[in-house]
């Protein structure tokens, strides 16, 4: 079920009372960018302001983090804040013209980092990313994993309707959250298929049907964007480290360390995103 809640009108002066410098992912810069849209808090956390856009098509959101906040590919960093407190579900916002307004801030986007994955050489650490991930806790039972990784490891463009889509199919959804834990390994598993250059098939394996039925907004968010081609920090390091051959014990458990267990299933399905795309490489 998706996290939503109806738009409260408030006069247009009450907008925007503090105003703050922000950091944006370039992923989100189609919308900052763009003319004023209207939005609503959906969800207000001690270290993220979560924000759903109401009028383009299709469901976008926009994640506003505290400095502590895991870097999220929706997400603006604001500068200093350390706590989030002091929105609430039903909040308006307006975002557009390189601002975002709530009912407490105004903030100007000020710098763009890059959440654009790159192609990368993932040989040497996929073994030592996927030994951290099986020995982690996970929200997806490892007997369904295997069976998505099979499937997709025998997959092949003609049959991918087969064992590989219901197996994609089945993660939607799966388990509590704003991001539920079968999302999480949906994400690191296009983001893997990004990373080995192999973007037309993530686009294909991520187009989901009825996706903001079957996940919280904030969930089917993450997903486009990862089909897209976009990842979070803790994701982007790792892959960095991972192909100028940099230790990646230290990038590996940052990435484990997010959430209660969405980092673990980012991981796992980056895993198998990776070993999949260097299968294909190889057999190309």
């Amino acid at each position: 079920m998706r996290v939503t809640a109806p738009l409260r009108t408030r006069p247009a002066g009450r907008l925007g009372s503090t105003r703050l410098v922000a950091a944006a992912a370039t992923g989100l810069s189609p919308l900052l960018d763009g003319a004023d849209r209207n939005g609503v808090v959906i969800g207000a956390l001690s270290q993220a302001v979560i924000i759903e856009l109401t009028d383009v098509q299709g469901p976008r959101v926009i994640c506003l983090l505290s400095a502590a906040a895991s870097g999220v590919p929706n997400g603006v960093r604001l500068g200093g804040v350390r706590s989030m407190d002091g929105h609430r579900p039903g909040d308006e916002a307006v975002v557009g013209d390189g601002r975002i307004r709530t009912g407490r801030w105004e903030l100007a986007i000020v710098r763009r980092w890059s959440s654009a994955v790159r192609p990368i050489d993932p040989a040497a650490g996929i073994t030592e990313l996927t030994a951290a991930a099986v020995v982690a806790r996970r929200g997806v039972p490892g007997g369904q994993l295997a069976v998505l990784a099979e499937a997709l490891e025998n997959s092949t463009d003609s049959k991918f309707d087969g064992e590989a889509g219901r197996a994609i199919d089945a993660l939607i959804g799966l388990g509590p959250g704003l991001t539920p834990a079968g999302d999480d390994v949906l994400a690191g598993l296009l983001t893997g298929l990004h990373a080995t250059g192999h973007a037309d098939l993530a686009r294909r394996w991520g187009r989901v049907e009825r996706l903001d039925e079957r996940t919280t907004a904030l969930s089917a968010d993450l997903i486009r964007l990862a089909a897209a081609g976009h990842a979070g920090v803790e994701v982007l390091h790792l892959l960095a480290a991972m192909h100028s051959g940099a230790p990646l014990r230290r990038p590996i458990e940052r990435l484990l360390s997010v959430g209660h267990t969405s980092g673990a299933d980012l991981a796992t399905g980056l895993a198998i995103g990776l070993r999949v795309g260097a299968a294909r490489q190889e057999a190309g």
